[in-house]
């Protein structure tokens, strides 16, 4: 068993039968930096222009960020397939946050042919810079991936596109 000697000073009260209530610690002291400054809170959104997006397609994604205290932060937006690959990424290090003042990061991703149809996640992430420590997370939007819109046209054929505006030809 250990022993420890202790000083007046770690000895808060003598109890009922002599028992001693022992603070061991600086209690009354002053915080340590750390317990002083609390973990800062972040918000994190994210949007995709298309929510049914092709092959072919761009999809822009924006990322709205911000964060309880002034910081500096790396912020990644990386787009998941359905299995949790990552196909897509854009990262922005060494960002500046004031506190609880958002800030908006877009990434384009434009769509490979052969890109599986079904469903893909936008993650957002935010580290300590230079891909240090791991700070948020999140799932933040959803989209689709459909086949591209294959059309049969005869060489030379005019295909006719009405819309509500008008009507125009493509060739």
């Amino acid at each position: 068993m250990n022993q420890r000697t202790f000083s007046r000073r770690h000895i808060l009260r003598v109890l009922p039968g002599g028992a001693l209530l022992i603070a061991l610690g600086a209690a009354g002291g002053p915080a340590s930096p750390a317990a002083a400054r609390p973990v800062p809170a972040w918000t994190v959104r994210a949007a995709v222009a298309l929510a049914v997006a092709a092959p072919g397609r761009v999809q822009t994604i924006t990322a709205t960020v911000a964060c309880s205290r002034a910081t500096t932060a790396l912020v990644n937006i990386e787009v998941r397939d359905g299995a949790g690959a990552r196909v897509h990424g854009r990262a922005y290090d060494n960002q500046a946050f004031t506190r609880n003042v958002a800030r908006a990061f877009s990434s384009a991703w434009s769509i490979p042919d052969g890109t599986p149809t079904g469903d893909y996640t936008v993650a957002v992430q935010v580290y300590t810079s230079a891909w240090g420590r791991l700070l948020y997370t999140v799932d933040a939007a959803r989209f689709v991936i459909t086949a591209p819109l294959a059309l049969p046209l005869a060489p030379g054929a005019l295909l006719f596109l009405i819309t509500q505006a008008g009507a125009g030809t493509i060739d």
